[in-house]
């Protein structure tokens, strides 16, 4: 979502690729046309064997396709403008034409508390009744 809420364009959102064996390989963000696969590493990437191995198997794929890819982690979200910026700079070393990151206000919607984003109900659990438009 950071990456595209800043606007990057070109990506594929759960991409599939197949592997030179013939196996499925579903991709995070994949921008095809600049040949670079993004993946988010989550913890339990790390903490659950059988998906770190399933990792190493899905990253020796893609360096056989002659893939380029970039992996990102929940520390890489600690500075989220710095990612975006990080993937545009790679980006960019393999030719993308795009324009810069924006931070915006569809940016800034990311990060919005939920109470902002919750309509509030009523005593009842309901939704308050809507205006209508005259």
């Amino acid at each position: 979502m950071l990456l595209l809420a800043a606007g990057i364009e070109g990506l594929e959102v759960n991409a599939l690729l197949v592997s030179p064996e013939g196996r499925p390989l579903e991709i995070d963000l994949l921008a095809r046309r600049w040949n670079l696969a993004i993946e988010y590493e989550g913890s339990h990437h790390q903490e659950d064997r059988g998906q770190y191995l399933t990792d190493i198997e899905r990253h020796a794929a893609l360096r056989a396709m002659h893939m380029e890819y970039t992996l990102i982690t929940k520390e890489h979200l600690r500075d989220a403008q710095g990612l975006v910026r990080s993937v545009h700079r790679r980006l960019l070393t393999l030719g993308y034409d795009g324009g810069e990151p924006r931070f915006g206000a569809r940016w800034r919607r990311l990060f919005r508390p939920v109470r902002d984003l919750v309509r509030r109900t009523s005593r009842g659990g309901t939704p308050p009744a809507r205006r209508q438009k005259r």
